[in-house]
């Protein structure tokens, strides 16, 4: 008998909340099929759990409920994954690759009910990549109108939604702008003052936490209050340097500090005027703006300054498993204190964490010692090099696969434009144009799929994986690791070890090579 698994999704929280909506909808669908399945072959299946991601997009992974599914199909509590329909589990087609793989590893099924393909046979495998491909192609199509939209409305000066600035709130009468709020603006005024006064941001948190000037409350749409609490530095410096206070709207925001070469066609920075009034003058704005940058000139971290976690990645608890991750802090005297530990606050196990460069100097003797066992260096190398091959089999595979869709694709338009030539009527002629059109959007789409996947396979069949830096390593060893930049020492780690696991008492090392006499 098979385990089933339910796997449902809705992308909004209006979604989400809808009683007798999508979500409902989906679990009803599945269960029907389940018992029909059951009722023509008896004992064909049971439901064994379900699997509800609300308001969570199918651009990525990063789901709490789908990971869920992941870790009962790798323990075998279910063997067959049931979906309304192919997008509902993912819209991206190298997060289904993948999902896909990980199937095939653990002998699990995979069904859809719109789709109905056989994924038993090359044609019906085919058949499943097609649709997942160009359902990532309609995502992004969307996400590239919702923004061209959103750029629109923003040259225009118009608000694009979200939560409002301090000092201001949404304007009921004209959805693309803003309202004074008058008791917040006079906050606003406020900091922008007291800044000016105390001349650094942790002077001015302190000042304002002290006098109870309280950061933003919000209403969202679903009732729920957001308050960040108290000010901190990155808060008020995100204040200080909002256009909104002085009547602007920055367009493309994120290419601010670009060169003109490295921006995109189009995505050039602009400031545009706002559909709002001012809080602040541009003379106090511009002396919180000049002040600002000296602080930054004076008060910059120096490089060396900078703790390179590069542990980061392989290093797990041996309590728990979860990943530990590079963090730091200030101590009571001013130390700075640079230490791996779990990524939460809220932790369950006895494991809290452990200094950085203490970790390090443990490590750094067990590095030296594969790198003076030259036939262990070249067995981690060439094993690091078989695990690049094998990705890149998929991929290849996946290549040849995008360029017999492109000829297909290609022979369409030739189709399409002879047709046309020989078309009188404009209804007809109205048809086919939008059928070319449509082709051509797949194709572009496709092109630049398939550039991706080149650059990828090029960059291991030209040797910049790994050859260069073992001959690097071999070549010094009294000091080959200090004298590497921080991602070549990053990339030794991660050709090296599987996984290092830390626990109170012990660190264990896993490499990938299992030669005897390996440290």
């Amino acid at each position: 008998m098979r385990t089933v698994g339910l796997y449902l999704r809705v992308s909004t929280e209006e979604q989400a909340r809808v009683q007798e909506g999508s979500l409902v909808s989906q679990r009803h669908r599945l269960e029907e099929y389940v018992k029909s399945r059951n009722a023509v072959n008896e004992g064909w299946g049971q439901i064994i759990g379900v699997y509800v991601d609300e308001a969570k997009s199918g651009k990525d992974t990063n789901r709490s409920q789908y990971q869920d599914l992941l870790k009962a199909i790798e323990k075998r509590f279910i063997n067959t994954v049931l979906v309304t329909e192919l997008s509902r589990l993912s819209r991206s087609i190298r997060d289904f690759c993948d999902f896909w793989d990980f199937l095939k590893k653990h002998q699990a099924q995979f069904l859809s009910l719109r789709e109905q393909f056989d994924t038993t046979t090359a044609a019906g495998e085919m058949m499943m990549f097609s649709i997942m491909n160009f359902a990532q192609f309609e995502r992004k199509q969307t996400a590239e109108r919702v923004s061209a939209n959103f750029l629109a409305r923003a040259k225009r000066g118009l608000y694009n939604g979200g939560q409002p600035p301090l000092g201001y709130d949404p304007d009921p009468q004209n959805r693309g702008s803003l309202k004074v709020n008058e008791k917040e603006a006079v906050h606003v005024r406020q900091i922008f003052e007291t800044f000016l006064e105390q001349g650094t941001l942790s002077a001015t948190v302190d000042q304002l936490n002290k006098e109870g000037v309280g950061t933003k409350k919000w209403v969202r749409k679903d009732s729920v209050i957001v308050c960040h609490g108290k000010w901190t530095p990155s808060r008020l410096w995100y204040l200080l340097k909002n256009r909104h206070y002085i009547g602007d709207r920055e367009v493309n925001k994120e290419y601010r500090n670009f060169k003109s070469t490295q921006v995109p066609t189009g995505c050039e920075y602009q400031v545009v005027k706002a559909k709002w009034l001012p809080i602040v003058s541009e003379n106090v704005f511009e002396a919180a703006q000049t002040q600002l940058q000296f602080n930054k000139a004076r008060y910059t971290r120096r490089p060396d300054r900078v703790f390179d976690y590069i542990y980061s990645g392989v290093l797990h608890c041996a309590e728990c498993g979860e990943d530990l991750v590079g963090l730091s802090g200030t101590g009571r005297r001013g130390m700075k204190y640079c230490y791996y530990a779990h990524r939460g606050r809220e932790i369950s196990c006895s494991f809290h964490g452990i200094s950085a460069p203490k970790l390090h100097a443990y490590l750094l003797p067990y590095l030296k010692q594969i790198v003076r066992n030259e036939r262990l260096t070249f067995g981690l190398h060439e094993e690091a090099k078989k695990r690049e091959s094998d990705q890149i089999t998929d991929k290849i595979n996946w290549r040849q696969h995008l360029i017999t869709e492109l000829n297909q694709i290609n022979r369409n338009i030739r189709n399409l434009v002879e047709h046309l030539k020989q078309t009188s009527g404009n209804h007809e002629s109205s048809a086919l144009l939008t059928e070319l059109s449509s082709n051509e959007a797949k194709l572009k789409f496709i092109l630049q799929e398939k550039e991706k996947l080149d650059a990828e396979i090029d960059f291991v069949k030209t040797g910049n994986s790994s050859d260069k830096y073992i001959r690097k390593y071999l070549s010094d060893t009294r000091n080959w690791f200090d004298s590497l930049y921080r991602y070549e020492r990053a990339r030794l780690v991660r050709l090296w070890f599987k996984r290092i696991e830390i626990g109170s008492k012990n660190v264990t090392l896993h490499y990938f090579h299992s030669e005897q006499g390996a440290p």
